[in-house]
């Protein structure tokens, strides 16, 4: 023991974790969505409520109404701004035939990294180094013990950090009722119902939770619009122009009717107003519950937002918006390493300000983008599931692994 001391811990002194939520501004481009989903059914029924009178047939026509407005990914797709991310090349280096996990696997692993990214960039290049979490922790303690490898940045896998919140939001709503409603509705049975909880189907796991949180923002849109009337009635036709908008394919209407709901959005101040109302049924247990379930998936969306977007700073603060939920349900190994990742990650700006600079301001370096259609970056670890960590990836300046 006395000649293999504890390796020593890196020290962040001036860090510390806040509860923060992510900018406002990219919670509207949600909001947006959402009241567009929750509203323009409504818009449909006051339309024909002008036209035809009588209530039977509203109501057979509001029943039988049309949402035009795609899926959350596709919406962004087509509101996005035009793609300025390189496309990123990708190679996958030499496999090698061993345990992933096993130390010496894991050492030559980063030396054979570290060497490819000499020949390619210099030895004044740092390398970044994607891992899942598993690989991260032990990839991380070889550097906190050796001083040779203060040269790598290392990062946890973005697919393996929704997979993470996935199951903090899984831990949440088990036992609350969601997964009935999921089984009554036939969306999913109930080994699909146990792997989306579980976090280990990501894909079902984000639409399923991305459809509760539409029908149960509907429901909380009705509450809130209650004394509202004529808010309710601004926001619907709005709501109205954007679904016409998505109707008709066209995409400079799509992004008109886009922004005239983003500026209804922020001057009527909807997003203060919900906090009022929040805490108006904040004594409410159930109301409390389901606000605070909506909140987590919202985290997670902005999380893949940023990622899909190659938004740095917007990635760190979705992550450490998260941390608190990997605290309180017990996620003791993303509780104790994401805390480092984001002082490792902050530190950048002051230990490596090229690399920090490269990261926030040439947009999408530290994802893979693959496609020119916006909305569609992946993180390096995801970018291909055969050889997920393996992955080799760089840009016009490739320094990533």
């Amino acid at each position: 023991m006395l000649n293999n001391p504890k390796p020593t811990s890196p020290s962040y002194p001036t860090f510390a974790l806040n509860d923060n939520q992510p900018a406002t501004s990219y919670y509207k481009h949600d909001m947006v969505w959402l009241l567009g989903q929750a509203l323009s059914n409504h818009a449909t029924l006051m339309e024909q409520q002008e036209i035809q009178p009588d209530i039977q047939e509203v109501e057979t026509t509001y029943s039988e109404a049309a949402n035009h407005i795609p899926s959350w990914s596709a919406y962004n797709s087509l509101v996005g701004n035009t793609c300025n991310m390189p496309l990123t090349r990708i190679n996958t280096p030499p496999l090698i035939a061993a345990p992933a996990h096993e130390w010496p696997t894991l050492l030559t692993i980063l030396k054979q990294a570290q060497g490819i990214s000499e020949k390619v960039v210099g030895q004044q290049r740092k390398t970044v180094i994607s891992l899942d979490l598993g690989l991260y922790r032990p990839a991380k303690q070889i550097q906190m013990a050796r001083d040779d490898y203060n040269h790598m940045i290392l990062r946890p896998g973005e697919l393996h950090m929704v997979m993470a919140h996935l199951r903090t939001i899984g831990s949440y709503m088990d036992c609350s009722g969601l997964d009935s409603c999921w089984i009554e509705a036939d969306l999913y049975g109930t080994s699909t119902i146990k792997q989306i909880i579980e976090g280990r189907h990501v894909k079902r796991g984000i639409t399923a939770h991305l459809t509760t949180l539409q029908a149960l923002f509907t429901l909380y849109a009705e509450a809130f619009y209650k004394d509202k009337a004529e808010i309710l009635h601004e926001f619907a036709e709005k709501a109205n122009n954007l679904n016409k908008a998505c109707r008709d394919n066209n995409n400079k209407d799509i992004q008109k009717a886009h922004d005239d709901m983003r500026h209804a959005i922020e001057s009527f101040g909807f997003l203060n107003h919900m906090s009022e109302f929040n805490d108006t049924v904040a004594t409410r247990p159930l109301a409390k519950a389901i606000r605070q379930y909506m909140q987590m998936v919202l985290v997670m969306i902005t999380y893949i937002r940023a990622v899909r977007t190659g938004d740095w700073i917007l990635h760190l603060d979705a992550t450490e918006t998260f941390v608190k939920y990997f605290f309180a349900h017990d996620k003791l190994n993303y509780a104790r390493l994401i805390p480092v990742y984001l002082a490792d990650m902050k530190a950048l700006a002051n230990t490596d300000p090229e690399i920090w600079e490269e990261f926030k301001f040439n947009q999408g370096n530290w994802v893979v983008n693959k496609s020119s259609i916006p909305f569609c970056a992946v993180g390096a670890s995801e970018s291909d599931d055969e050889s997920r960590w393996r992955t080799y990836w760089y840009h016009t300046q490739p320094h990533c692994i």
